[in-house]
């Protein structure tokens, strides 16, 4: 109910009660009061006219909260979430994320891809675009069974057996030892100059020098003591009645 003045009579308005029935309102159009704005989170401004509420934006006829979620109309790159932009044409237009960036589980969000570890993450899919990375308790981290790369780029499969393929070093070392190493000409895990291999310990031993000295194996005695050496008792000691030279070698 309102009162509205009507003609005047003898210079004085009269004032009648007139029954005003509310009429639906879109964005933009007149209104008495919040009843008239039918819109979702639109309401009756004070100019009397039907517009978004405060953090909703008009677009295309209806209002929507920024930033507006991914595959969400908008008409400008600033309706869209951080890393985001507005693709399409006309009315078709939706916020979609960039190339550096993917829709987070909830496609509220563009998260950035990471590009190397370390980096901090949301979601496990952040660290997709580094190899054999996961995301552990907000960082990309190798994942299991996996070393980190010389460029921190990637991560490599470990070695796990003597003569396993590698490129760099750290895939050696991590299991088989830091007397082993990767031979790049022919890609592959070695034990280092001055060590014996052993594969079926899947261990790289020191050669042994002098009579009497620690050992594992009988290769580590024989390369350097000569094939009538072996490790007996777990020194090197000779064999076979041979009498030991305890300096070494010639």
């Amino acid at each position: 109910m309102k009162f509205v003045p009507i003609c005047p009579v003898s210079g004085l308005f009269l004032l009648a009660l007139v029954q005003f029935t509310p009429t639906l309102a879109g964005l933009g159009s007149g209104c008495v009061d919040q009843s008239w704005c039918t819109v979702e989170n639109s309401w009756c401004n004070p100019s009397g006219f039907c517009r978004c509420v405060e953090g909703f934006i008009e677009i295309y006829g209806a209002c929507y909260k920024l930033p507006v979620h991914i595959d969400g109309p908008c008409t400008e790159d600033a309706h869209c979430p951080t890393n985001g932009y507005c693709s399409g044409i006309s009315i078709a237009k939706s916020c979609q994320c960039r190339s550096e960036a993917i829709p987070s589980s909830n496609r509220t969000a563009c998260l950035r891809l990471a590009t190397s570890l370390g980096q901090q993450c949301r979601e496990e899919q952040v660290c997709n675009s580094i190899p054999n990375a996961e995301c552990m308790d907000g960082y990309c981290v190798c994942s299991a069974g996996h070393v980190p790369a010389a460029d921190q780029g990637s991560c490599l499969r470990m070695a796990v057996r003597l003569n396993d393929l590698c490129t760099e070093n750290l895939q050696c070392t991590t299991l088989l030892g830091p007397t082993s190493l990767c031979v790049q000409a022919q890609a592959r895990c070695y034990c280092k100059y001055g060590q014996v291999s052993n594969t079926e310990r899947n261990r790289c031993y020191p050669v042994v020098n002098s009579i009497g000295d620690q050992c594992e194996i009988d290769e580590q005695c024989r390369l350097g003591l000569g094939s009538s050496s072996k490790c007996w008792g777990k020194f090197c000691v000779c064999s076979g009645g041979s009498e030991g030279n305890t300096e070494g070698t010639e």
